[in-house]
């Protein structure tokens, strides 16, 4: 659907916030081509920050980039209507309804931005940059919000995109069907691979096992000579006491003799020298060893504190229908959410999920106390407050909320120190500041948004094995069928009412 470009080429690029201690991109350089790369990495890592500098949002610090043209960005957050929303509404021109079309807009859309579900509002986001033919379309986080088959349409609006495309996604499906390569960002190295996710992480893994063993090997070679080089000094050591004519006889002219020739003879001279020659090697095999690009390994996985209740039922409904909004109706059968019970909450955009949630904690027999609550969104200055709210514990409450931010894959040291917080590390804060509570309730609405992809498989783990009740809304299918037991779908019965089933 765009015109064909040639290269986006970034050259030795530096960037630091300025009030971080480190930067997020050191004389980093690479080149971008016609296709799909997908951007993986931790929180942290600077993923939105490249999308950022590209597009000019960011400014660098040295470095230069080269762009194809015109040049669009989608970022993640969907709190404003996009310049050129008008436009899409009132276009005529072939692109418009072209995007229009293959991404489901429909027209009432353009006139309730405020009221449209986030869902929604991605969808609209990306018709607009689509629509404007960019040379590069880069894109961060655009599954966010979308359900199942909402991703199914977002993917084939994609695969029609002809143009430099960099993709910011924890969706592993996206990242495998629709990319030719995948960037893997981290703190130190930077990893351009052939291939979506799954292959480029298999091969990567391949080639640090490979690494590990040579590094191993090395160290064995290495811990051999130093052993035998002990073993020389002592006996060199011992040697050296024999030979010593202080503790001869005053008349033992023999020994006297065969001590002489030894000396003259240069075995301590050889010795000395083979010494040296071990000493050598054992430096080369350490130099060696030091080289190798292994890739950090940390300690992963968390454990969610948090006790079953006392309570036998946290929601006990019997049928109703309530009204949502005052343009939709929501019909519930019988529901109980009893105590320990993981519930999953699925349905499309505009079913009302999110206000279903409300609904339910509205009417739990438990105290706001004993209920974390994860919205779909952590505004910017949501996630300040939760900044100063870590700086405001003690040493040892701080430093176990930091060891779980960094189980959770991002550095810890960008909260104690900086001032910008990623939506992906409010996230893993608001989770790690709840976990000192008694909860017995966990409400999370989205909550696979904006993490990275091993954030992600430890929070379905923790959430595996913590006692409490879960209400979860998800449009990540592996994610519910890992965590729920039990599932209420939500189904649009008319435009202005929906439905809730146990599946």
């Amino acid at each position: 659907m765009s015109r064909s470009t040639n290269s986006l080429i970034l050259n030795d690029i530096s960037f630091k916030y300025s009030d971080a201690l480190d930067p997020i991109l050191y004389e980093f350089s690479i080149g971008f081509y016609d296709g799909w790369t997908g951007i993986v990495g931790p929180n942290g890592s600077g993923k939105s920050s490249l999308l950022h500098l590209i597009n000019g949002k960011l400014q660098l610090d040295s470095g230069t980039i080269q762009k194809p043209g015109r040049v669009c960005l989608v970022a993640q957050r969907t709190d404003h209507a996009p310049p050129g929303l008008l436009q899409l509404a009132e276009g005529n021109y072939h692109e418009s309804w072209v995007w229009r079309s293959s991404l489901g807009i429909q027209t009432e859309w353009f006139d309730r931005w405020n009221t449209l579900s986030h869902g929604e509002r991605k969808r609209l986001q990306i018709a607009v940059a689509l629509a404007q033919e960019p040379d590069a379309l880069l894109l961060d986080e655009p599954d966010n919000h979308l359900d199942i088959q909402t991703r199914d349409i977002l993917l084939n609006a994609l695969q029609k995109f002809r143009g430099i495309g960099l993709i910011v996604s924890h969706d592993r499906h996206l990242l495998d069907t629709l990319c030719s390569h995948t960037l893997f960002l981290g703190d130190t190295n930077h990893d351009l691979r052939i291939g979506g996710y799954t292959k480029a992480k298999r091969e990567r893994e391949r080639e640090q096992l490979e690494l590990r063993r040579q590094r191993d090997s090395l160290q064995r070679e290495e811990n051999k000579l130093r052993q035998e080089l002990k073993r020389r000094s002592v006996e060199s050591s011992r040697t050296k006491g024999r030979r010593s004519r202080r503790h001869l006889a005053r008349g033992d002219s023999d020994g006297k003799a065969k001590i002489g020739m030894a000396i003259y003879s240069g075995k301590d001279k050889k010795a000395g020298r083979l010494k040296q020659v071990m000493t050598d090697r054992v430096d080369e095999l350490k130099e060696k060893r030091s080289t190798i690009p292994i890739q950090e390994q940390f300690s992963s996985g968390i454990k969610l504190e948090g006790i079953a209740g006392r309570n036998p039922f946290i929601i006990n409904e019997t049928a109703a229908s309530f009204q949502a909004t005052g343009s939709l109706n929501i019909d519930l059968p019988d529901l109980q959410l009893e105590r320990g019970q993981r519930v999953g909450l699925t349905g499309p955009n505009g079913s009302g999920k999110t206000l279903l949630l409300k609904f339910f904690l509205k009417r739990t027999t438990l105290a706001d106390s004993e209920i974390l609550y994860l919205p779909q969104e952590i505004t910017r200055s949501e996630g300040s407050r939760l900044v100063a709210t870590l700086n405001r514990l003690t040493p040892e409450e701080k430093g176990s909320a930091l060891t779980i931010v960094r189980r959770l894959g991002s550095d810890p040291e960008g909260l104690l120190y900086g001032k910008t917080i990623s939506p992906g590390e409010s996230r893993k804060l608001l989770l790690a500041l709840g976990m000192s509570q008694d909860c017995s309730l966990l409400v999370l609405d989205e909550p696979t948004n904006h993490l990275d992809i091993l954030a992600v498989s430890c929070l379905e783990e923790a959430l595996q094995e913590w006692p409490g009740a879960i209400l979860l809304v998800s449009h990540d299918r592996y994610f519910v069928n890992n965590v729920a037991e039990t599932v209420w779908k939500l189904e649009m019965t008319t435009p202005n009412r929906s439905r809730v089933s146990i599946v």
